[in-house]
C-alpha cells in the first residue's frame, strides 16, 4: 500500500466510476432507444446505428458485457477506497463502514442516478457513441460472456423459464393508433387523421363502406330508354352496373363517359349498352378495406359488387369510397345528406332505416353496437325481433331511439337522442 502513491489511487477511483457511469449510461440508452429511428438511420447507411442495430439483436450478450464491465470497475472502486480509508483510519469496524458508505454515495449519484437520466433524455446520441466501445469490448470478452450467458440460461431452465427471443417490436393496431394520436410531432390534425384512417382500413370490411343496394344507382336493360338514358346524363358516377330491378340478373358495367359519347347520333340503347359492358367484378363481403384497396390496385378495377356468402348482391364499393374513408373532413352537409343523418337544433338525429351504424357513430361520436347488423334498421329489427309501428320508441345502450315512418317491412325513418344529454 504504501508502494502505491495515494494520488494514483484517487486517480484509479475516479477513472473507475467514469467507467461505471459509462455502462450504466450506455445501459439505459440502449434500452430507452427508439427502435423505429435505429431501422431508419441503419437503413440510411449510418454506421453507428449499423453498429448499436447489431448489439441491439443480441440483447443477451450486450446486457452481459454492460453488466460485466459494471460489476469490475464497480468492485474494483469499492476495494481501492476500502483500502485508502483502511491506510487513514487503520483496519477496523468504522474503516469498513465508512468505505461502504462512500462507495454506495459515489456510484449511485456518478454512476447510476445521473447516468441514467442523461441516458434516457439523449438515447440516440449516447447509444451510438457507446456502441464504438461496446462493440469491441464484447468482441475481446466473449468467451466469458457466452459461458456467463450460458451458466445464467442454465438456472433459468432449472425454474422452467425459456430463453428470452429478442422482441421484434412490431405494434398491434391499437398501439399503433396510439403513437399516432400522442406523437406531438403532428401539430396538423387532418394529417393525423388520415392516417390513423389508413391504420383503420385493415380493420374496416367493404361490408361497413358500401353503398347499400337500396341506394345504388343502376341501368335496367328492361326500362323505357328514356329512363336509363336520363339515369345515364344525370349520375354522378363515373361506372354504373346494368342489372334486372332486383339485383337477380347482373350484365355486367359501363362507364359513363363511353356509353354518353355515344349519345350524339342514333344508337339503340341495348345494342351500344351490350357492346360496351365491362365483366362484373365481385367482392366478398367480409373483405377489409385495406385488402380491397390493394385487390382494386392489382386488378385495376374502380367498382365492385358487394356479395354475401350465398352470392346475393348487398351494395356496391368504388375506389372512390376507400378514398373518401382515408381522406374523411368532407363537408358536414354534404356528409349528412349523403350517409343518410340530419342533427336537429335539439341534438337529436334523424337518421333512415339504411343508415350505417358505422358511420352514426364515427360522424356523430356515438357507441352504438356494431358486432351485429350494420344498419339502424337491423339493429332495431334485431333488437325488438320484430318490425317496430311508427311512433314505437325503444333504448339501446344509451340511446331512445323512436321509429317515426315505417314502410312495408323495414324502419323508413327514425330519430336518436342520446340519454346524457336529454
Amino acid at each position: 500500500m504504501t508502494d502505491i502513491p495515494i494520488l494514483f489511487l484517487i486517480f484509479l477511483i475516479i477513472l473507475l466510476i467514469i467507467l461505471s457511469g459509462f455502462f450504466s449510461i450506455s445501459e439505459t440508452s440502449m434500452m430507452a432507444l427508439n427502435r423505429y429511428k435505429l431501422k431508419h438511420d441503419a437503413k440510411n447507411k449510418n454506421r453507428a446505428a449499423i453498429t448499436t442495430q447489431k448489439l441491439l439483436k443480441s440483447t443477451d450478450k450486450l446486457l452481459g458485457v454492460i453488466l460485466l464491465g459494471n460489476n469490475l470497475v464497480n468492485s474494483g472502486a469499492a476495494a481501492i477506497i476500502t483500502l485508502l480509508t483502511i491506510h487513514f483510519y487503520g483496519e477496523n469496524e468504522l474503516s469498513i463502514t465508512m468505505a461502504t458508505l462512500i462507495t454506495a454515495f459515489l456510484i449511485l449519484i456518478f454512476s447510476e442516478i445521473t447516468p441514467k437520466i442523461i441516458g434516457a433524455r439523449y438515447p440516440q446520441k449516447i447509444a451510438y457513441f457507446a456502441s464504438y466501445l461496446l462493440n469491441p469490448l464484447l468482441k475481446v470478452t466473449y468467451p466469458i460472456i457466452y459461458i456467463v450467458n450460458l451458466a445464467a440460461n442454465f438456472l433459468l431452465s432449472l425454474f422452467g423459464i425459456k430463453k428470452i427471443m429478442n422482441d421484434n417490436h412490431n405494434l398491434s393496431t391499437r398501439e399503433l393508433k396510439t403513437v399516432v394520436t400522442e406523437n406531438i410531432s403532428f401539430r396538423q390534425k387532418n394529417h393525423q387523421k388520415i392516417i390513423l384512417n389508413i391504420i383503420e382500413l385493415n380493420e374496416i370490411s367493404v361490408q361497413d363502406v358500401m353503398t347499400p343496394k337500396s341506394k345504388i344507382d343502376f341501368v335496367d336493360l328492361n326500362d323505357d330508354t328514356k329512363n336509363n338514358e336520363s339515369i345515364i346524363r344525370t349520375t354522378e358516377h363515373d361506372f354504373l352496373p346494368v342489372c334486372d330491378k332486383n339485383f337477380s340478373n347482373i350484365y355486367g358495367i359501363i362507364k359513363i363517359k363511353t356509353i354518353l359519347k355515344n349519345f350524339e347520333a342514333n344508337f339503340e340503347m341495348v345494342e351500344v349498352l351490350n357492346k360496351n359492358m365491362l365483366e362484373p367484378y365481385y367482392i366478398p363481403i367480409e373483405t377489409p378495406l385495406l385488402t380491397q384497396l390493394q385487390n382494386f390496385k392489382s386488378t385495376k378495377k374502380n367498382l365492385g359488387l358487394i356479395i354475401d356468402e350465398y352470392g346475393e348482391i348487398k351494395g356496391l364499393l368504388t375506389i372512390a369510397d376507400i378514398v373518401n374513408q382515408i381522406i374523411g373532413d368532407k363537408d358536414l352537409n354534404f356528409t349528412l345528406d349523403k350517409l343518410g343523418f340530419k342533427v336537429e337544433d335539439d341534438n337529436s338525429v334523424l337518421a333512415e332505416g339504411t343508415c350505417l351504424i358505422r358511420d352514426l357513430n364515427k360522424e356523430l361520436g356515438f357507441d352504438l353496437p356494431t358486432s351485429g347488423p350494420k344498419t339502424l334498421n337491423g339493429l332495431i329489427i334485431e333488437y325488438i325481433q320484430e318490425i317496430p309501428d311508427s311512433g314505437t320508441t325503444l333504448k339501446i345502450e344509451n340511446y331512445l331511439i323512436e321509429i317515426l315512418k315505417k314502410e312495408k317491412m323495414a324502419v323508413k325513418l327514425a330519430r336518436l337522442k342520446s340519454i346524457n344529454v336529454i
